[in-house]
């Protein structure tokens, strides 16, 4: 059985989570809900809903991925529960 890399930058806000991005590699796909509402013109709640949605779908697929996560509810906790 082939499993999943997960690699997770977690931090409150401001703490450089994605400035650490750029200079440590990413595993797989790399998923940040501030590009997703910068790219698609979403509101913040709506481009967090649609991370979630990719990582889920990735992890399915068993695909490797990077995400960045403030950590701020438990439903980042609940998702390592695969």
């Amino acid at each position: 059985m082939s499993n999943s890399i997960v690699r997770v930058f977690a931090g409150p806000n401001g703490s450089g989570k994605s400035t650490i991005t750029k200079t440590i590699p990413t595993c797989g796909a790399y998923i940040n809900p501030d590009d997703i509402a910068r790219n698609n013109s979403l509101a913040d709640k709506d481009a967090i809903v649609l991370a979630e949605k990719q990582r889920y779908d990735l992890i399915d697929k068993k695909n490797d991925l990077t995400y960045e996560a403030v950590f701020s509810t438990d439903r980042h906790l609940s998702f390592y529960y695969f």
